[in-house]
């Protein structure tokens, strides 16, 4: 059979749109030489979603990537960049609330490859959409100090003046990192920032500075 049990594969923008999973399996045969129809059986969450046809003659199905991530999207599958910081000897990622759909046992951070766990929701802000997750210290990675990095008193007023320049590093259309520019362009009534730049899906949770 095939695909086999653990194997990984990468949803990207390039082949997104043209490669396809394959899964294949050795033919039946009927002894009185009736043709073979073949039922699917699929496991948790997958069988909310059309994967495999039933009744199918074929030891062969193909499902597009694009399908695929289809289906992750439905059942709340989100990715997101994040900001790893540190304060009061505790380790935190700031990202987007969307990107955080489910609950904190299902959610983890990928460091490299590397998969940390979710410890608690610091955080999960609906109406300006930022999320706050601790989690454990990250080896080999340097966290922001928020205490000595934050702009204090009337530092903030001349960070954040109208036309300063910002930046943001994250992966739109999951390449990158990639850094791009953009520039203060106004403020709300509640204190929100405007700004002009480029974002595209994969960006979302980067940290602007």
């Amino acid at each position: 059979m095939f695909p086999p049990d653990g194997m990984k594969f990468e949803i990207d923008s390039e082949n997104a749109w043209e490669d396809s999973i394959v899964f294949a399996w050795g033919e039946a045969v009927d002894i009185e030489g009736s043709s073979m129809m073949y039922q699917h059986e699929v496991t948790g969450d997958l069988a909310d979603f059309f994967l495999i046809s039933s009744n199918m003659p074929s030891s062969k199905w193909s499902i597009p990537y694009h399908h695929v991530k289809y289906y992750m999207d439905q059942a709340g599958v989100s990715v997101a960049t994040g900001t790893y910081f540190t304060m009061n000897d505790r380790y935190f990622i700031l990202t987007v609330n969307h990107g955080v759909p489910g609950e904190c046992q299902y959610t983890k951070i990928n460091d490299d490859g590397r998969f940390l766990r979710c410890i608690q929701f610091i955080e999960l802000n609906i109406a300006a959409d930022y999320a706050i997750i601790e989690i454990d210290k990250i080896e080999g990675r340097k966290p922001i100090h928020i205490s000595s990095t934050a702009p204090e008193g009337r530092q903030w007023k001349s960070a954040l003046s109208v036309m300063n320049k910002v930046y943001f590093t994250g992966y739109p259309n999951t390449e990158g990192p990639f850094t791009v520019s953009g520039e203060i362009i106004g403020y709300t009534y509640s204190g929100l920032i405007y700004i002009r730049s480029y974002a595209w899906a994969g960006s979302s949770g980067s940290a602007v500075y």
